[in-house]
């Protein structure tokens, strides 16, 4: 349990898998992710990677109350770590906590702009999410083109721009995202609009997101 940052990497690595269901059985990812986080924490209380990780799953699970409580310790612990930060906006802006989400992530920018491609389209991810739940989709759809440059094949970015440039009336590249999305997560918008898979903690953001895909015209399941 010495190796701290090898714990914190491989936690990191089960909740890719979940969050972009690269494995059979994405739940057991996911509790494999929790796992390792509760392992890091008990190896160091001290180290904020631990708190961050179980931040991320405890949003995943729509926990938001014991997430937003970790994303806080843990940035108390280590309040200048770029990734931490990001991860935190991520988090937060699923919440509905805008405001904190695009501080943290703009903060995260500022102090590692050179970040690994991963996270900084997480910190892009962050202010898309803020953006959108804000009804500025114009804001939105900026930080989604970016977010997308860091990792193309990423489906609530993909989503996300669907309804963005739908609201903006720019029906062909709602489209064009529409079609992309379908090549590697053909089943994700229609999840979406059966509220089988729901991102925000708000009812009234995720209304949002579904009106909007609705709008498309492109979205709706066969």
């Amino acid at each position: 349990e010495r190796n701290t940052h090898a714990l914190w990497i491989l936690g990191m690595a089960h909740m890719e898998q979940y969050t972009y269901q690269w494995v059979d059985n994405p739940p057991a990812a996911l509790e494999h992710s929790f796992q390792v986080a509760e392992r890091l924490i008990h190896a160091d209380p001290s180290h904020a990677g631990g708190y961050i990780l179980r931040a991320g799953i405890n949003t995943n699970r729509h926990e938001f109350d014991l997430a937003m409580a970790d994303y806080d310790h843990g940035l108390s612990l280590n309040p200048n770590s770029s990734i931490h930060l990001i991860h935190a906006a991520w988090g937060k802006s699923l919440a509905g906590l805008t405001d904190a989400a695009r501080a943290h992530a703009e903060l995260g920018l500022r102090l590692s702009p050179k970040e690994y491609d991963i996270f900084l389209g997480y910190a892009y991810l962050g202010l898309q999410q803020a953006s959108f739940a804000d009804g500025d989709f114009e804001q939105a759809a900026k930080w989604g083109r970016l977010s997308i440059q860091m990792h193309a094949r990423a489906p609530i970015r993909r989503a996300m721009m669907v309804a963005c440039c739908a609201y903006g009336g720019r029906f062909d590249e709602a489209r064009g995202h529409a079609a992309e999305l379908a090549k590697f997560s053909p089943g994700f918008i229609a999840s979406l609009l059966s509220r089988d898979l729901v991102l925000y903690r708000e009812p009234a953001h995720n209304d949002l997101l579904i009106e909007g895909l609705r709008l498309s015209g492109v979205s709706e399941p066969a």
